[in-house]
């Protein structure tokens, strides 16, 4: 079993005691149901699972009364093992966004707050139908595919051995040699596996990358169907165009993203449902380009130029094909797919720890900061380097006097000078 940070998240939400329910949000196969059943296992005496999307025909227990009494009668005739025990039962409604009256009865099951309840889906169409939102009844979270400290778990690091690294995030100390080369082993890893929980199972049982892609090519074509079958009529083709194309518009220059690739003669209004979908999928982030890198960013977004991003970054290495992985792995990538690619892995650390994706280019188009982070009430540059190379950007950015200090992560060692901060890919986890 896979050791999940969002294990605590559940716990919080058990232990706050608000009486409301939990809406646990996140694209197919992150681990939602499989963590939740352990979460129940250790901490429920009861626990009944509905599972929308593997029984279609549950949905019918939610039509009619929304009286709790009605309602567990209705599920305890249908599943005849189910036991509602005041204060020692969890109800799980898997993919809700099947059954949109589920989702309406949070209201009702956190009203009557005799029994602890998650409502669990895929981040595609959770809102689907949903006639009146059970606002102010339940909380909602959101889960990733394992980041990159989550498969140091997984491959058998410790948290002792993990936190050796995090002074090196700001103590401007080069890393010891070995130590550094052996996280980059492990880092490369990560780029060709991603978290995706099923396919860093297969790593651990085989250890061989092309069951491992095999893996990834499975749930990409899942995905695809996703698309296919829940995203609006009007925008599937041109969804599927869109998740299709983010490996090509990476490799550009500036990786903005263009619709002339998808198709000539197209604009953001022809597309802008179809990003939405995909984002709400949890399948890819966009980040978007601000005016100037001041405080607060979120003042200066410019919401009609963004690039995009996978989630994982397992998957974005499986969509440039099997090849792909073996240059990783042999560090021979070169040219612009390696650009690419770190920048997708700096990307994936911060979707996973929920921050926003913000870059920065100037008018001119001759100063280019991949990413800002806020801290502290002020704004932190983030530059990707392929190499240990000159870093002119980050330099003309750091004479601002109201920025702090920039990180420069590289695939090299650690170091700093005045306010620039050089360090490994790997130590993004602790941003």
């Amino acid at each position: 079993m896979l050791k999940r940070k969002f294990y605590q998240t559940l716990m919080i939400w058990k232990n706050a005691k608000d009486g409301k329910c939990l809406l646990v949000k996140g694209a197919r196969q992150v681990g939602k149901t499989t963590l939740i059943e352990k979460f129940a296992k250790d901490n429920y005496e009861n626990f009944v699972e509905l599972d929308f999307r593997k029984d279609p025909s549950l949905r019918d227990l939610f039509s009619g009364d929304s009286d709790i009494d009605t309602m567990t009668g209705r599920i305890s005739l249908v599943k005849p093992e189910s036991r509602f025990i005041p204060g020692k039962t969890l109800l799980l409604l898997d993919e809700i966004q099947d059954c949109p009256q589920a989702r309406a009865s949070l209201k009702y099951w956190a009203l009557d707050n005799r029994f602890d309840v998650i409502g669990s889906g895929s981040l595609s169409g959770v809102s689907m139908g949903v006639s009146a939102y059970p606002v102010g009844y339940e909380r909602q979270e959101e889960m990733f595919a394992l980041d990159f400290e989550e498969f140091l778990w997984a491959i058998g690091v410790n948290d002792e051995s993990i936190g050796i690294l995090r002074p090196y995030l700001t103590n401007g100390e080069r890393i010891p040699d070995a130590i550094n080369k052996k996280m980059f082993d492990y880092i490369h890893i990560y780029m060709i596996t991603g978290g995706m929980p099923a396919v860093v199972n297969k790593y651990l049982e085989t250890h061989n990358f092309k069951d491992v892609d095999d893996e990834q090519n499975t749930i990409l074509s899942d995905y695809r169907v996703d698309i296919a079958s829940y995203a609006d009529a009007s925008d599937r083709i041109k969804a599927k165009a869109c998740f299709d194309s983010v490996p090509r518009q990476l490799l550009k220059d500036n990786h903005k993203f263009q619709y002339k690739v998808l198709r000539k003669g197209s604009t953001a209004s022809d597309y802008m449902n179809s990003f939405d979908w995909l984002e709400g999928a949890g399948l890819i982030t966009r980040c978007y380009n601000v005016t100037a890198p001041i405080f607060p960013i979120k003042g200066y977004i410019d919401n009609d130029k963004f690039r995009v991003y996978m989630n994982d970054i397992g998957l974005l290495i499986a969509a440039y094909g099997y090849q792909t992985k073996a240059a990783v792995f042999g560090g021979q990538l070169y040219g612009n797919i390696k650009g690419a690619i770190y920048e997708n892995l700096i990307a994936d650390f911060l979707i996973k720890k929920q921050l926003p994706l913000i870059y920065y280019v100037n008018q001119k188009g001759t100063l280019e900061i991949e990413f800002l982070l806020e801290k502290d009430s002020a704004v932190i540059p983030v530059e990707v380097k392929a190499g240990n190379t000159a870093t002119a950007s980050l330099n003309n950015t750091l004479k601002d006097e109201h920025i702090p200090f920039g990180y420069k992560f590289i695939t090299g060692n650690a170091g700093r000078t005045e306010k620039k901060v050089t360090l490994p890919l790997y130590m993004a986890m602790f941003l």
